[in-house]
């Protein structure tokens, strides 16, 4: 799904924030949208305004662990695979399909870095499109590099 196809089905969404590369991100209160009832709010990654990433944050008072909210999680979506545990956090994640098409699905409580209320939360990534950016800054970088030894071989004092 584009940006456009996100602003034409919810003409209320705010503008996305443009972070560079390509990459822009796009907070959405989900209260002005009755079908996201049972969702707190979603957060999406774009990449050439394309989206790579789905956060979906739950209310609170789900009151589930992480271990509820993966096995729903895997019924609801028919996944089939294993879910990797983190050691010491609420926090499962899973990897499906193959490149270019892979994606990741990841369930948490409270284990996200901006998240200060403990939200459960789940996450779904294309990894091959959400790298994009990285890479061209990466690129950017090393074709900068490249000029500035270039205009150094050629400056005479």
């Amino acid at each position: 799904m584009t940006l456009q196809e996100i602003q034409k089905k919810y003409p209320n969404v705010p503008p996305s924030r443009e972070v560079g590369y390509g990459k822009s991100f796009l907070s959405i209160e989900t209260v002005k949208y009755p079908e996201l009832k049972d969702v707190k709010y979603l957060e999406l990654e774009l990449v050439d305004e394309k989206i790579v990433k789905i956060s979906a944050y739950y209310p609170k008072d789900l009151n589930w662990k992480a271990e509820e909210l993966s096995k729903r999680t895997a019924e609801v979506m028919k996944l089939d695979g294993d879910w990797e545990k983190s050691s010491s956090l609420e926090y499962r994640s899973m990897y499906c399909g193959v490149i270019p098409d892979a994606f990741a699905v990841r369930v948490g409580i409270g284990t996200r870095a901006l998240d200060t209320e403990g939200l459960p939360y789940v996450e779904l990534e294309n990894h091959w499109e959400s790298f994009k950016p990285n890479s061209r800054r990466i690129d950017a970088e090393k074709e900068a590099n490249r000029k500035m030894e270039e205009q150094k071989q050629v400056f005479k004092p």
